[in-house]
């Protein structure tokens, strides 16, 4: 397992979890653990507009589609 899809970006973890079940693994759900999600904190700190902002997330939303996609006609 080389962890997330490089071929999607900031989208689509869903491509893990195939991964892991394409190897036999299973997923385990750790309650002590903690993430800390800035929401937002990236895209905001580079784009100024909300039009350039809406721009790039549609466009890494659809590529990263296309990406799950082909990967889910695999099975």
């Amino acid at each position: 397992m080389n962890g997330f899809n490089p071929d999607t970006f900031m989208f689509k973890e869903e491509l893990l979890y195939l991964a892991v079940m394409r190897a036999g693994l299973h997923t385990l759900y750790e309650p002590a653990l903690r993430s800390r999600h800035l929401e937002d904190a990236s895209t905001d700190a580079v784009y100024t507009t909300s039009e350039a902002k809406f721009n790039f997330v549609r466009e890494n939303q659809i590529a990263s589609l296309k990406v799950l996609i082909r990967a889910l006609d695999e099975e």
